[in-house]
């Protein structure tokens, strides 16, 4: 729990530095899926994934607003509300399959945002 704690903090920050940005930030790189999969491992990964995911949403949103083209990509938000709660296997695995969904729909669109608008100045 302590480590799921540190996590969060860390991407919290890395979300902050993101939004207080003016240029265009650039993509990070998606999670890579663990060597094994237990209990820790999964749920470590479910974790960046899920941090991966509100990155992806951030950078979106942020480049919408500071761009203000009316033909910026149509994107969708991830929504939770299918996400199991309970810390197994089986519903770790469940809820990777969602977040890896969502990342498949949506990492494209924030590549051709970022080739589209990076070049941008402010």
């Amino acid at each position: 729990m302590k480590i799921q704690k540190i996590i969060l903090l860390s991407r919290l920050i890395s979300l902050f530095l993101i939004i207080s940005c003016t240029t265009i930030a650039s993509l990070i790189d998606e999670p890579t899926l663990p060597k094994t999969e237990s209990l820790k491992e999964l749920s470590t990964y479910e974790a960046k994934l899920s941090d991966y995911i509100m990155y992806l949403q951030v950078f979106l949103t942020r480049t919408q607003k500071k761009v203000k083209d009316p033909n910026y990509p149509k994107f969708t938000y991830f929504n939770p509300t299918e996400l199991k709660s309970e810390h197994t296997v089986e519903d770790l695995k469940f809820n990777i399959k969602l977040f890896q969904d969502y990342i498949s729909i949506t990492k494209p669109i924030a590549k051709d945002v970022y080739r589209r608008y990076s070049k941008l100045k402010n």
